[in-house]
């Protein structure tokens, strides 16, 4: 079918966040707005306009939003202020079923992607490349990077307690058996040195990615978050409600800070990026530890993604790209289900991981 946007005058949007109210019709998705009865949203009015007229999206048959029948091909949506964002063709990535949380990584080229419970890790490089690696016990956690050669890899962790590096030539190098104490742990990679938060031995765990099997633990940190860049690690403790920023390769504290309601970090440019739903904004960290709020994000946000270009957010029926610098809505795209979800910026487009959408772009086309 043809979709297109038609511009509404004097359109009213209600009092309350508005709740997407969605009916399928055979090949069309037609979607309603009702109030909602939760608290007055905190959102401007213009850019609650902005959100819920980019999740108005008229798609081609077989995709009912809400529902796991999303047929494999390209969905395209339009943005009502950009006419400009598409979501790209699919990847395959196994889950063991529709509520598998979503894993992935990237190492600033190559994507990483799996679900935590399963045994496979699938890799895909910009050049549309894609291997499958597997492994005889679930992957956990993931993490990814690269070597001095510019070649990409990642670390798994399994629930064993395994960290496993996965080399360009998927040649598998198992580097410590940690144990995995907590249900979610975090991974990442930042120089020469895997961090682990949650496994068994407590605090932060460290790793030597050249194989020697070192092992050490920040133990003043108990974080559940982590995001890293360059020489520096940001570890964020969600029930103690702090942040902290570990140098490597010292692993010396550098700064903590208190901070409440944080539900998914990214790192770009030097700062941390918070989302934290419950106040209804996106924050920016600043090495220093100068904290300032960045945007105005739905309350329902659950995972972020940043580029050069623009902030990603994704929350119940809408995937939302902010300007960095001023915290405008620059585009949207409606999400197609309402699966765990998983975002990161691979150095060009935001990738996006969803148990029945598998891995997709989200692509920038005006």
């Amino acid at each position: 079918m043809n979709s297109a946007f038609t511009a509404l005058d004097n359109v009213t949007v209600p009092d309350h966040w508005p709740e997407i109210v969605e009916r399928a019709a055979q090949d069309v998705t037609i979607v309603a707005l009702a109030p909602s009865r939760s608290a007055p949203p905190r959102l401007p009015l213009l850019r609650a306009v902005a959100a819920v007229a980019a999740a108005v999206a008229l798609v081609g048959a077989g995709v009912v939003y809400g529902r796991a029948t999303v047929r494999k091909q390209n969905v395209g949506t339009v943005d009502p202020a950009t006419h400009g964002w598409t979501v790209g063709a699919a990847i395959p990535v196994p889950a063991p079923d529709v509520s598998a949380v979503p894993l992935i990584a990237n190492s600033g080229r190559d994507i990483y992607a799996a679900f935590r419970g399963d045994r496979a890790l699938v890799e895909a490089d910009q050049g549309g490349f894609v291997r499958t690696t597997r492994f005889s016990d679930a992957i956990v956690a993931i993490a990814a990077g690269r070597d001095q050669s510019n070649a990409a890899y990642a670390v798994v962790l399994t629930s064993d307690g395994t960290v496993t590096r996965v080399d360009a030539d998927a040649h598998q190098v198992t580097l410590a058996h940690l144990g995995v104490r907590r249900p979610l742990p975090s991974m990442v990679v930042a120089g020469t040195t895997v961090f682990v938060a949650g496994s068994a031995r407590g605090g932060l765990a460290t790793v030597a990615l050249d194989g020697s099997g070192a092992t050490g633990v920040v133990a003043a940190l108990t974080p559940t978050l982590l995001a890293a860049e360059g020489d520096a690690v940001w570890a964020v403790d969600q029930k103690n409600g702090t942040l902290s920023r570990i140098l490597v390769p010292s692993l010396r504290v550098a700064n903590t800070a208190h901070v409440n309601d944080v539900v998914a970090v990214a790192a770009h440019g030097g700062d941390l990026y918070l989302a934290r739903p419950g106040a209804a904004v996106l924050s920016r960290v600043d090495a220093t530890f100068s904290i300032s709020d960045v945007a105005q994000i739905d309350p329902q946000t659950e995972a972020i993604s940043v580029g050069s270009r623009e902030i990603w957010t994704a929350a119940l029926g809408v995937l939302t790209a902010y300007a960095p610098n001023d915290g405008r809505v620059i585009g949207a795209v409606a999400r197609p289900n309402r699966d765990p979800i998983a975002l990161t910026f691979d150095g060009t487009t935001t990738r996006v991981l969803t148990a029945t959408d598998g891995l997709r772009q989200l692509l920038r086309t005006n």
